[in-house]
């Protein structure tokens, strides 16, 4: 999986000294299946007022717009659609992010062929469950990010034919 990692400049602001050390050290994957990686050429800190929180843009889901941030005092990932009205607690740090996008993306190449509930829960508990172990905390909200993925995926949302 090839990463993008991020400029020392740009996550100066991220004040927690895991989750900078992470972003630059080891990064975010440059391609997965809901993220892609941000940061502006200029290497500025992209800092975003998101529901009176001043949160570092790290990438995006399918577009700009729908942002995952990384909260500098935390280092915990958030989620928002923007203009934000709602932000949603990803993941602990963006190690254990990096890990839950990993564990989405190779889930959802085996989930092929015409959808079949059976399988496709089964399949979705069993990446709850891997999820859980990563970062408990992910999983812990029933309105949060990862739970409402999670949803989709077993409603086929995510399957190849």
């Amino acid at each position: 999986m090839r990463e993008h990692r991020y400029s020392a400049p740009y996550v100066s602001v991220v004040r927690e000294d895991q989750a900078r050390e992470q972003l630059q050290s080891v990064g975010l994957p440059e391609v997965a299946l809901v993220f892609t990686p941000h940061e502006p050429a200029s290497g500025t800190a992209d800092l975003v007022d998101v529901l009176g929180r001043d949160l570092l843009r790290i990438g995006f889901e399918e577009e700009p717009g729908s942002d995952f941030f990384v909260d500098p005092a935390k280092g915990e990932i958030v989620f928002a659609r923007m203009p934000a009205r709602e932000s949603y607690f990803v993941n602990s740090s963006p190690a254990a992010f990096r890990e839950c996008l990993a564990l989405l993306d190779a889930a959802v190449k085996e989930l092929t062929g015409p959808y079949d509930l059976d399988p496709f829960l089964e399949r979705t508990e069993q990446l709850r469950a891997s999820i859980r172990a990563v970062d408990p905390l992910a999983v812990s909200d029933d309105d949060g990010y990862w739970q409402s993925l999670l949803f989709d995926v077993s409603n086929g949302d995510y399957a190849t034919e």
